[in-house]
């Protein structure tokens, strides 16, 4: 069975030859810590650093990050009243309306949101719909790097828009109750503007054989969701349907990627049709068994070993255990994917995430005992 089966059967619901591995990105500080212990992966693996890292490590699968939607080089961003305008120079504002920082070290960092009036957002809004397509060869570059993946032990998995992330990081939290409050309908024409651009550039994949795509929808903290129950159903459901509806109708498979503690959401994301959910963060208080057992017949898992915790700061007998813990509570009847809860953080280290790996590879086979 090949990584792209193994994954597929898997968000079927349906149990792989063994449990399959996901990975988000690897930083920098631990691609080098690795390559210090481990070595290079010096085989003729034609994709980035990360890919080559995760499948050396010993990954199924790992994000490929792949930008579209707005990110054409030749469109240019909207004009900005001087009075929103960053009055600090090493400030400055991205085709999604965020604003970044750089740092002395020279890292970007997220600074805070530009769209601070309806006009704003509504501008923007526009800016979003009318931004043209990349050209079709980029898809079929992705289809390719898709195939090739399969080929070498790695499925590149897409990550393609972000409605509610793109949307609240523009508005800024600081802003976003308020908007929410009194200008409803601004924020629904972002939100329809950003999900009209996912959906078409998820088409165009979904066209081309690739069939499992993330969004990277942040949306909640370590103790709980960002927004209520009430804000999540008339901001954020409808527009996951859509996009899950748009996957479904191309039997490919939607997966929601977002930090924190999600709980109190997951009725709503399964209702809304998303068919995997990412990376359930252990230190949010998120468990496999417990989601499992709630929701294991509608909604796949992936992740849940402690990237932070046990990854970083534990033994290899930890990491073990916790990964013996995973494939138990969520592996049986299929339907779980075991993956690091974040990105290979650069606190991570080496030895533990190679446990991981062999722990699953020991104790993953179906059937599991």
């Amino acid at each position: 069975m090949n990584v792209y089966e193994r994954i597929r059967k898997t968000l079927d619901h349906e149990e792989p030859d063994r449990v399959p591995t996901f990975t988000q990105s690897a930083e920098p500080e631990f691609i080098s810590k690795y390559i210090k212990n481990y070595g290079r992966d010096s085989g003729s693996f034609f994709l980035t650093r990360q890919l080559k890292i995760a499948r050396h490590v010993g990954f199924d699968s790992m994000w490929m990050h792949i930008g579209a939607a707005i990110n054409n080089p030749f469109r240019i961003k909207p004009s900005i009243p001087d009075e929103y305008k960053p009055k600090d120079k090493s400030i400055s504002y991205s085709k999604e309306g965020h604003l970044w920082k750089k740092s002395s070290d020279g890292r970007i960092w997220y600074y805070g949101g530009l769209l601070k009036t309806p006009e704003l957002i509504e501008t923007w809004a526009e800016f979003i719909r009318e931004s043209p397509k990349l050209p079709n060869f980029y898809y079929r570059t992705v289809k390719w790097y898709w195939d090739y993946g399969i080929k070498k032990r790695l499925l590149p998995i897409p990550t393609l828009g972000a409605p509610f992330y793109f949307s609240w990081a523009a508005i800024g939290l600081d802003r976003l109750a308020y908007i929410m409050r009194k200008y409803p309908n601004s924020l629904h024409k972002l939100m329809d503007a950003w999900t009209t651009a996912t959906v078409e550039d998820q088409i165009l994949l979904f066209e081309k054989g690739v069939d499992m795509v993330f969004i990277c929808d942040d949306h909640a903290q370590k103790e709980r969701p960002m927004i209520s129950l009430k804000q999540f159903e008339e901001f954020v459901y409808p527009y996951y349907k859509r996009l899950a509806d748009n996957a479904n109708k191309y039997d490919a498979k939607l997966i929601l990627h977002t930090d924190g503690n999600i709980e109190q959401e997951i009725p709503l994301i399964i209702k809304a049709g998303i068919h995997a959910i990412e990376p359930l963060e252990y230190e949010a208080g998120m468990r496999v068994g417990t989601v499992k057992q709630k929701y294991g017949d509608t909604i796949a898992i992936i992740g849940n070993v402690p990237a932070s915790d046990a990854l970083s700061v534990g033994t290899v007998e930890d990491t073990i255990r916790i990964t013996k813990e995973c494939i138990h509570d969520g592996a049986p009847g299929g339907g779980y994917i075991l993956g690091t809860g974040a990105d290979l953080l650069g606190s991570i280290q080496p030895q533990n995430l190679k446990a991981m790996i062999e722990t699953a590879r020991k104790y993953g086979s179906y059937p599991i005992s």
